[in-house]
């Protein structure tokens, strides 16, 4: 059982408390009580549960796909895809996920790069590393082959009751922030007036001045 209790000041401390029976000669039997301070274990894990909230509350309308994988068992846990996002399968190890999601990257040196630094042996590597965060931008086709750029970036927590290790997985449509950077680049190598940029698929427009 765990229990919070107060300490003697104005602090409380998490204890878990386990008992056990040792049979005697004479028939009784002595019980032992042991009391263990699980405060930092259980700091951890608050933290942890607060990252795990905070994952999932940032998943945005931009979000492509989102998901959540059991490194340690190599199984996906949970999954959100947009319409326009590849198809996952719950039961596929990680890699054939990322098979998955590369049959809609067009570029062979992209797809090449995207496995390197985000397949599972490569993800477990760099944990060990000390790296516990990787990200990739590329580019992927949705339906209507419209291509855009997508941040790939995935985000690794120990889980603390278990020991495991998950993986935070999202991909965000970026592609306006690519296309203001192309013309931010043409308009300082260029003597332009004024550039404008229309944005046929999202009906939006960027004015940007020289």
């Amino acid at each position: 059982s765990v229990y919070r209790i107060a300490d003697g000041s104005d602090e409380y401390i998490w204890v878990r408390v386990s008992a056990s029976s040792v049979p005697q000669r004479s028939g009784r039997s002595l019980f032992y009580l042991l009391y263990s301070d699980i405060t930092e274990e259980k700091i951890r894990e608050q933290r942890y549960n607060n990252e795990l909230i905070l994952r999932e509350q940032t998943v945005d309308g931009k979000a492509l796909y989102a998901f959540r994988f059991n490194l340690t068992m190599d199984v996906m846990e949970t999954c959100t895809v947009s319409d326009s996002s590849p198809y996952f399968d719950k039961d596929d190890d990680l890699d054939k996920v990322l098979s998955k999601m590369m049959e809609n990257v067009p570029s062979e040196k992209q797809r090449n790069e995207f496995i390197a630094r985000m397949s599972w042996t490569a993800l477990v590597d760099a944990y060990l590393g000390g790296c516990d965060s990787v990200e990739y931008e590329c580019q992927m086709m949705r339906p209507g082959e419209a291509v855009v750029w997508v941040h790939n970036s995935v985000k690794i927590l120990k889980q603390p009751r278990t020991g495991k290790h998950t993986a935070f997985f999202a991909g965000k449509d970026v592609t306006m922030e690519h296309v203001s950077a192309d013309m931010l680049h043409t308009v300082a190598q260029k003597d332009y007036d004024f550039v404008l940029y229309v944005a046929v698929s999202t009906a939006g427009s960027i004015p940007l001045p020289s």
